[in-house]
Parts: C-alpha cells; sequence; structure tokens
C-alpha cells in the first residue's frame, strides 16, 4: 500500500546502535511518481530535531 501525500509516517532506522534504534522519527509524503517516494526531512519524535545522517 503507498500512502498518499501528505501522510505522516513513523520509521525507525536499521542500525546496530541500539540507542540509534530504539528511536522514532516521523515525517510526511510530499511527492509521489513513478518509481518513488518523496518524504519532508525526518524529526525526531522526542525533539523535534532533524536526523543527521552521517
Amino acid at each position: 500500500m503507498i500512502p498518499g501525500i501528505s501522510t505522516l509516517l513513523r520509521m525507525n532506522m536499521l542500525t546496530k546502535d541500539q540507542a540509534e534504534a530504539k528511536k522514532t522519527y516521523k515525517s510526511r509524503v510530499a511527492d509521489i511518481g513513478e518509481g518513488f517516494l518523496a518524504i519532508e526531512v525526518p524529526l525526531d519524535e522526542e525533539t523535534g530535531k532533524m536526523v543527521r545522517w552521517n
């Protein structure tokens, strides 16, 4: 099932770091196209801060 535009998504990172794996992030679907799904920058649900991609 593909979510619609503006649908709220909740996600967890797949990582070996246990602390990071327990965090939940939220985002919204920004655009849907042929073979892709674009989302807004994910925010940490607890702090509201943006995800830092390393």
